[in-house]
């Protein structure tokens, strides 16, 4: 489980992407992209959305599913 707080929640969304590509142990991935679908606002909804899609074609197998869904959540509010 990533848990974190921060009085600059931008700076929270580049750190957190950074872990997406990054990180070996899949669960950490998995937990940031939870994060990142989670901060997802009005404000920032369009460079979060691109992040996650080009995170999609680097990402593997086991998160491709979950990636997708939460793109399509995304873009349906």
């Amino acid at each position: 489980m990533v848990l974190a707080a921060t009085n600059c929640p931008s700076d929270l969304d580049e750190a957190i992407l950074r872990l997406l590509p990054q990180d070996s142990d899949a669960s950490i991935r998995r937990s940031a992209l939870e994060l990142v679908y989670l901060l997802v606002n009005e404000r920032n909804v369009k460079p979060l959305t691109k992040e996650l899609i080009d995170y999609l074609e680097v990402s593997d197998q086991e998160i491709n599913g979950d990636l997708t869904a939460k793109i399509c959540f995304i873009v349906e509010k």
